[in-house]
Order: structure tokens, then C-alpha cells, then sequence
């Protein structure tokens, strides 16, 4: 849900309150015209407790899109935010005809790391690496929490060849990391550029059929979708 929809019903509905209030006063404004300092404190006070409202009320819904935006654990988008940001850059991207490639990362074997390390364990290593990664995507990627320890990562203006080298230096960066409580870990990587139809949702499962495909084949791997080849790039996984 976007609370921002609601805001101008309800200020408006603040807005009559203070308007009802103040006409509910006999003689009020004839009051205030001949100066009557107890009219004027009376609006004054209402004008003051409407400002608090509308101040209080953004506040909160600046505080629920937050919540309803962010993943908890990570603190980095969820996937509800992500999906409502990716169809934006589509149509960006259909409008000027860039390009525009989906990531999806895996940890592997990460059942094990809670078997053996415990839950919170597990927790705090979802959390470096959701930093790891922010901090080393440009500033108009997007990046998100997609489900459990699966991550997706949007690459405005990046083709497949791009995306993949991209998706390798994060692949490595990650494996070179030591975790604080679980040591070293890798990652499985999938990627596709945006497909010919345009289509978001044909497009991210193109994205996981390679994730699943970099599994397959003994994962701390990156594969690119058969749909988007990059063609210039023979070291490539190709699904």
C-alpha cells in the first residue's frame, strides 16, 4: 500500500475540522476584525494544533513507507519496493532505449551455514553482505532482499556484457570476504539483460532460471540467460 495516496484526503479532512470549528463560533471573525484578543488566541491555538497534525501526520507516513519499503533484516528495498522501482526504470528504459539487465544472487549452501553457525549467525551474515554490496554498486542500481538468502540487483544503462562484469567483480568481492562469524562463503549469480518483450516478469525468471543453472553447475559461479548473450565475452557461463 502507498500511505502517500491517503495524505490529501486526510489534511483535507483536517483542513474542514479547523474550518467547521472556527465558522462554529458565533461572531468569530467578526471578532478578530474588531480585534478581540481572546477571538484571536482561540484561532491562533486552532491554526497551531492543525500544524501539529499535518507535522505528526507526515511524519508517520514517511515512517510506514519506510517500513512497508524496507527489509527488516537488511534494511536494504524488499522485494515489493523493488519490483515498483524496476517497472519505473522499464519504462524509462522503453522511452530512451537504453539498456537494462536484472542480477540475482545466491548464497550457497546457506542452509548448512545455519546448521552449522546457528540462525543468528546466519542473520548477521546476510546483513555484511547486504553491505558489502551496497557499498560497492553505483548509486543508480537498485538493490533488494528478494527472499530469504536470495538478493536482486537492477543495472540501469548495462547491457549483459556489462551486467556480467559487474557480476563477477561481486562474485569474487564476496568470496575474498571473510564473514565475521561464518569465515568465507560464495555466491551463485544469474543475469539478464531485459528481454525483447519488454516483459519484467519474463525477464526476472530468466534471471532465475541462470541462477539456477550457476547451482547446477557447482555454483561460486555467473551465468548470463541464452536470451542475452553479451557475444564478446568467452569466459561467460552460458545457460
Amino acid at each position: 500500500m502507498n500511505y502517500i495516496y491517503t495524505k490529501p484526503k486526510i489534511l483535507s479532512i483536517a483542513f474542514l475540522i479547523f474550518l467547521v470549528s472556527c465558522f462554529g463560533r458565533e461572531n468569530l471573525f467578526l471578532n478578530i476584525l474588531s480585534g478581540d484578543v481572546q477571538s484571536l488566541a482561540y484561532v491562533a491555538s486552532m491554526l497551531a494544533l492543525l500544524s501539529l497534525f499535518v507535522s505528526l501526520y507526515i511524519k508517520d507516513v514517511k515512517e510506514l513507507e519506510s517500513i512497508s519499503f524496507t527489509d527488516n533484516l537488511t534494511e536494504t528495498y524488499n522485494r515489493y519496493r523493488f519490483l515498483e522501482i524496476a517497472q519505473d526504470e522499464l519504462d524509462r528504459h522503453i522511452r530512451c532505449e537504453t539498456p537494462l539487465s536484472f542480477v540475482m544472487i545466491d548464497i550457497d549452501n546457506f542452509k548448512k551455514v545455519n546448521d552449522d553457525y546457528g540462525h543468528n549467525a546466519g542473520d548477521l551474515a546476510l546483513k555484511e553482505l547486504s553491505k558489502l554490496i551496497s557499498k560497492n554498486v553505483r548509486k543508480s542500481d537498485i538493490f533488494a532482499r528478494w527472499g530469504g538468502e536470495e538478493f536482486i540487483l537492477m543495472l540501469p544503462d548495462s547491457d549483459s556484457y556489462s551486467a556480467y562484469k559487474i557480476s563477477e567483480r561481486l562474485r569474487l568481492l564476496v568470496e575474498n570476504y571473510e564473514f565475521k562469524q561464518v569465515g568465507h562463503l560464495t555466491v551463485s549469480i544469474g543475469l539478464s539483460e531485459l528481454t525483447e518483450c519488454h516483459n519484467l516478469t519474463g525477464t526476472i525468471a530468466q534471471v532465475d532460471k541462470a541462477l539456477y543453472r550457476s547451482k547446477l553447475e557447482g555454483r561460486n559461479r555467473v551465468t548470463v540467460s541464452p536470451k542475452t548473450l553479451c557475444g564478446e565475452c568467452d569466459t561467460c557461463t552460458y545457460s
